[in-house]
Order: structure tokens, then sequence, then C-alpha cells
């Protein structure tokens, strides 16, 4: 069998292989992200339900999935928050698992899930947090009653430098770890009443949420601004020396994207 036919019986496998196992791969990574999806809803579920029994305990009022409408457009999802006595607490979930080594102050914080795999690094949480605590500001004000809080559901926080980071198993902790806003009644219920608005008149849906966030980063992975059409550039904050994707027609177009 000469060379060439060889070539051509080789080319025409590919040919009739190549459609199942692309749908193959395609179904593969369907499943993973299903079973991850699951897994995160699954864990949210669990936060969910630690907050709640605090809420029974402490009184106040609990809320999961908030979207708030800031300013330039942008809209921010908040994964769990509660309005009580002790203050306006915006929790993030933070799915990392493993040793959680990071602070207040570190830019990058890092996890380390042993089995000699390497460490992985990943952007100090309550910078991200803190949209959502800047979208509240500017919507309901009370900046001196916001915490931010990141939850670790299963992770070891040992090495983690901040009273305002937490995980399953010492989350019953965190009324009486940290300073209380000693709010009376009527101010609980004031403030229930403004974060209700957004529960009633939702900015968008989870799935409209979902849809959006997949428009954006197949724009920003264009090089294009999702918000305007402008060129995205490549810039570093100032303040904290981070990269960050930033649009080309700033100011008049706000929209940046952390690397």
């Amino acid at each position: 069998m000469s060379p060439f036919t060889i070539a051509l019986i080789c080319i025409a496998a590919i040919l009739v292989l190549a459609p199942g196992i692309y749908f193959g791969i395609r179904f593969l990574a369907k499943m993973i992200n299903s079973s991850s999806a699951r897994d995160a809803r699954d864990i949210h579920a669990q936060v969910y339900d630690a907050l709640l029994k605090l809420k029974e305990n402490e009184g106040g009022y609990l809320y999961q999935n908030v979207f708030v409408s800031a300013l330039y457009g942008k809209v921010v999802l908040i994964d769990l928050l509660y309005v009580g006595k002790h203050g306006i607490y915006v929790f993030q979930i933070d799915y990392h698992s493993g040793r959680i080594r990071g602070g207040d102050n570190l830019n990058t914080w890092s996890t380390d899930k042993g089995n000699d795999s390497n460490e992985m690094d990943f952007y100090n949480p309550f910078v991200q947090n803190e949209t959502n605590l800047l979208a509240l500001e500017e919507t309901i004000g009370h900046r001196e009653l916001l915490r931010n809080i990141i939850i670790f559901p299963n992770a070891d926080i040992t090495d983690v430098d901040s009273r305002h980071v937490y995980t399953l198993k010492n989350l019953n902790t965190m009324f009486s770890v940290l300073p209380s806003s000693n709010l009376d009644n009527d101010m609980v219920n004031r403030l229930a009443d403004e974060i209700q608005r957004f529960v009633d008149h939702p900015a968008r849906s989870l799935e409209q949420h979902a849809q959006i966030r997949k428009q954006e980063e197949d724009a920003v992975a264009q090089g294009v601004c999702p918000l305007c059409g402008g060129t995205l550039l490549m810039r570093v904050s100032t303040h904290t020396g981070r990269k960050f994707w930033g649009c080309s027609n700033f100011p008049n177009c706000m929209f940046r994207k952390d690397l």
C-alpha cells in the first residue's frame, strides 16, 4: 500500500471520527460544568441555612441573590445580605478550598490543597466584594453600617489575617467577634424596607445575569468594551498595583475588568 493511499485512509478516518470526538468533548465539558454548578448551589444553600440559624437567634432580615443597580448602569449581584441590629452584612461566598493564606491588606491571596499540588494565587476577595458595598452605598447610603464579609465554606482559614473571614464551622461566632452597630428596631426595619425594594423589583433575573455575564466575557475576550463598544486597554491601578482592562472612552465610560 502506497504512502499516498495510507494518508487518504488516515484523513478519511479523521473525518469520520472527528464529529464524535468533538461532541464527546462538548458533552464531557457540559457534564463537568453542570456538576460544578450543582456543587456551588449546594454550598450556597448550606451557607444560607447557617446564616438563617443566626438570624433566628439575632433577629433581623436575610436576603440572597440581591441585584443592585449602581452608577453607570452597572448591576451587581450580592450573594447574601443580612440586615439587623449589628449592621448591614454583605457576604461573598468564595469557593476556594484547601489552606487559605491572605490578609485584609494583601493584594494577592493563595490556596494550598496539599498532596504536592502547587499553590494557586487569587485576588483579595475583599476588593471584589467592595464593588457590592459601593453599589449599596450609592443607592441607600449608610457606609458606616456596611460590613464586608467573606465566607470560604469548607476551607482552612488558619493563615488568614482578618476578622472578616469565616467558614461554615465558625460562622456562628461572627456577631460575637465583630463590633455591633447596636441599631434599634425602627432603624433595622427602615434599612430592611430599602433593601426589600431590590428584592421586589430586581434589576435582572439570575438567568439574565448569567447571559449578560457570558456576553461581557465574550466581548472582553475580543478586546471590546461591553458597555460602549470602545477598545479595552490594559491599565494598572495606582492604588493596588493590580492590572485591569479599562475602556478607551474613560472617563465617559467607567467599565473595568480585573485581570
